[in-house]
């Protein structure tokens, strides 16, 4: 009976440790890199779900002096609409994308704005 009791207690001790371990932080992120070729400095930068465009997840982004623009999103699927009214033409493509746990999306505005999926 006492060996019996102080196996219930070395399982009971295993079974914590196992569950103390496997509770680690999981990530759903994942990074958005954005490039423009023609980067105006009114150039603004909205990201929207691609469920509801008109709820902004990220707005009013600015790129920084070199077209560049980084992000963490949650994981999921996203639409950018960018705006510039010194730019010509003003119109930006407007590409989805979907972000993926732990991965890089790089997306790339060329000289006439249209986005490429890199």
């Amino acid at each position: 009976m006492n060996k019996l009791k102080n196996v219930g207690q070395i399982f009971v001790i295993v079974l914590f440790f196992v569950v103390l371990t496997g509770c680690s932080k999981d990530t759903t992120t994942g990074t958005l890199e954005i490039e423009f070729s023609n980067h105006p400095s009114d150039l603004v930068v909205y990201i929207s779900p691609a469920e509801n465009i008109n709820i902004a997840v990220f707005y009013d982004l600015a790129v920084n002096g070199d077209g560049k623009l980084a992000l963490e999103l949650n994981a999921g699927n996203y639409l950018i609409r960018a705006f510039s009214n010194s730019a010509y033409p003003n119109v930006y493509d407007t590409p989805g994308f979907q972000i993926r746990t732990g991965e890089i999306t790089k997306i790339y505005f060329d000289s006439n704005n249209i986005a490429h999926l890199q």
